[in-house]
């Protein structure tokens, strides 16, 4: 389910952003998500190094 969190970001460069604080390891982060994307919605995460498959 969707957990909104406050974050603070770092340094950004091409297209990648540094999370400085905020996550915990292990935390899956949403990259991208449609507008209609609420707290507490039921999701289906496709982790990064799968979407290529």
């Amino acid at each position: 389910r969707v957990e909104t969190k406050q974050v603070e970001i770092g340094l950004t460069s091409g297209g990648r952003i540094e999370i400085r604080s905020g996550v915990n390891e292990g935390d899956v982060v949403v990259a991208r998500a449609g507008a209609l994307l609420r707290e507490g919605d039921p999701v289906r995460p496709i982790m990064a190094n799968e979407a290529g498959k």
